[in-house]
């Protein structure tokens, strides 16, 4: 049960989220630009997911019967750590001042 709940809030968060960052996206690049933003962010989304997909199945794959809880929580820990450290470095990419468009 515990499981579901941690899960139905992960895609909660992932749907909240996500249109935001697109819609944050297309607001800051100028039209003919659109395409190659939604673009990068798909990648960006996508490698992810494989990144920590591949992480956690290896791991699983190298412990396997003797993987625990706190194992699968510390491999999900990373995968937030990592996140984190996207959010801090995300304003380095913001829009120089005078190019934003809109």
């Amino acid at each position: 049960m515990l499981v579901q709940t941690h899960g139905a809030v992960a895609a909660l968060g992932m749907g909240i989220l996500s249109p935001t960052v697109s819609t944050q996206l297309l607001s800051l690049a100028p039209a003919s630009e659109h395409g190659r933003v939604s673009a990068a962010q798909g990648l960006a989304v996508s490698t992810g997911v494989a990144a920590q997909t591949a992480l956690v199945g290896a791991v699983v794959a190298i412990r396997g019967a003797s993987t625990d809880g706190a194992t699968f929580a510390a491999l999900m820990a990373v995968g937030a750590t990592l996140a984190l450290v996207a959010t801090i470095a995300a304003p380095r990419t913001a829009a120089l001042p005078g190019k934003v468009h809109q």
